[in-house]
């Protein structure tokens, strides 16, 4: 059953990307794209290994792009909002700035 393997090695392979991600800056900046992903990767396995259906007509697919274009406005406002906008070093010190 290679596929087990396979769905292992994503695993492990998303857990180490996360990882990555959250060392890139503070959490505040890392965190909303993190937590966004999680629903998308979500809806594309739905869709992909368990053979999912949308179930959608024109409305709905109007108010489903509406909600998505929502979601990323405020991901996008919440990464600007929590990127410093001094810097996190002293420079007389060169030690870390406390809030």
């Amino acid at each position: 059953h290679w596929e087990t393997y396979a769905w292992v090695a994503i695993a492990i392979a998303g857990v180490f990307a996360q990882q990555l991600a959250f060392q890139a800056g503070s959490l505040e900046i890392s965190f909303p794209a993190t937590m966004i992903l999680d629903p998308v990767v979500s809806v594309i396995v739905a869709i992909n290994v368990f053979g999912e259906q949308i179930q959608a007509t024109g409305p709905e697919w109007i108010l489903i792009g509406a909600c998505a274009a929502v979601l990323i406005a405020g991901t996008i406002a919440l990464a600007r909002a929590g990127a410093p906008t001094e810097p996190l070093v002293t420079p007389t010190l060169g030690f870390p700035a406390v809030p």
